[in-house]
């Protein structure tokens, strides 16, 4: 499993993501907590996203991270 915390030089961080299935399809947002204040958050198959308070700009956000799978067969 992926340690999140070593991707990114930063100590408060959160992240959501949203499992792999075999090598491809695998989502995740990070996000540092000083920055982001996160109010929401939904995961689906092919999404995720998060409702966010950016804190030194005073401006609530979605911040969505998608998926297309390449193949037709995928997309159902």
């Amino acid at each position: 499993m992926l340690q999140v915390g070593t991707l990114w030089d930063e100590e408060d961080i959160g992240w959501l993501f949203f499992k792999a299935k075999g090598k491809s399809g695998g989502l995740l947002l990070i996000w540092d907590r000083k920055v982001v204040n996160v109010t929401q958050s939904v995961e689906c198959r092919f999404w995720i996203a998060i409702n966010a308070h950016l804190i030194t700009s005073n401006m609530n956000v979605l911040l969505v991270n998608a998926y297309g799978p390449q193949s037709n067969q995928g997309r159902v």
